[in-house]
């Protein structure tokens, strides 16, 4: 199952990764889900990208990644 997420100005794949999922560490997902899109450093905007949705129990935010004192 997928959702859908239209490009804004500025937007990069780094950041729509951060807003979909918490973490840049599924970038890859993001960017495998739209093959048609070319991988440029920031995006056009009015882009209909696909974002797969994944189970909140596998993607790890990037403050969950962090060793525990600097939590």
């Amino acid at each position: 199952m997928n959702t859908e997420y239209v490009t804004k100005p500025g937007d990069r794949w780094d950041l729509i990764s951060y807003k979909a999922y918490g973490t840049v560490e599924k970038m890859g997902d993001v960017v495998r889900a739209n093959p048609a899109i070319p991988i440029d450093s920031i995006l056009p905007e009015g882009l209909l990208l696909v974002i797969p949705l994944i189970p909140a129990s596998i993607v790890q935010t990037d403050k969950e990644l962090l060793p525990p004192w600097k939590q």
